[in-house]
């Protein structure tokens, strides 16, 4: 599945500024909330707010993806 270009712009926006804002120091990235893992990569519920994301290893945040309800009962 491929998004067009006009859905895909605030994903892209949303990484970029969460991504600016960590270089520049606004934000600090935490570890996975599930596992702890410290190498983790923000996940967005809401593309609009591109700095409210949760913190998810590479596994969880495709898993948030594939069944985003799975992931709300793990993080209760």
């Amino acid at each position: 599945y491929t998004l067009s270009l006009h859905d895909a712009l605030p994903i892209l926006k949303a990484r970029s500024d969460l991504n600016h804002a960590i270089r520049d120091g606004k934000l600090e990235r935490k570890p996975c909330v599930i596992c702890g893992e410290e190498k983790s990569e923000g996940h967005h519920y809401d593309y609009d707010k591109p700095l409210e994301v949760i913190w998810l290893c590479f596994e969880h945040h495709r898993e948030a993806h594939k069944n985003p309800e799975l992931l709300k009962e793990e993080v209760k």
